[in-house]
């Protein structure tokens, strides 16, 4: 049985537009999510409650998960699930990840920035032990 798709992305907010790689980042895009079977968008709540206008309607599920997390945030049963992180000092593993099954999607990864909450969701992906590929033309 062929595995679906799912594309996750990270940050791809209007807050964060400054930082896309080029002009053409968001059509790129828009191209690319209509591609994959499930696309999740990782929201920061930084500015933002949604994706880009570009790709907002492509969105099949978005996450709360920003940065700059740490252990004193959460309650006591909640702590375990703050980890260390390479983008930033500390991340946090939400419940629609670690509670998801992945063993029946492919995932792909981007959105940005790239050292910083990209790196994050990397840790996160990798406490998981879920198996992604990072698609360096949808990565700002």
């Amino acid at each position: 049985m062929k595995k679906r798709k799912l594309l996750l992305l990270v940050h791809v907010e209007e807050t964060f537009r400054r930082y896309f790689s080029d002009s053409m980042y968001p059509l790129r895009l828009r191209r690319a999510c209509m591609l994959y079977d499930e696309v999740i968008h990782a929201t920061s709540h930084v500015d933002d409650d949604r994706p880009i206008f570009e790709i907002g309607d492509l969105v099949t599920n978005e996450i709360d998960w920003g940065y700059g997390y740490d252990h004193e945030m959460f309650q006591e049963d909640e702590r375990k699930w703050v980890i260390f992180s390479r983008g930033h000092e500390f991340t946090w593993c939400p419940p629609e990840l670690r509670e998801r099954d992945f063993s029946d999607v492919d995932v792909y990864l981007g959105g940005g920035h790239h050292a910083e909450c990209l790196e994050g969701m990397v840790c996160v992906l990798e406490h998981l032990g879920v198996a992604f590929k990072k698609v360096h033309g949808y990565i700002y």
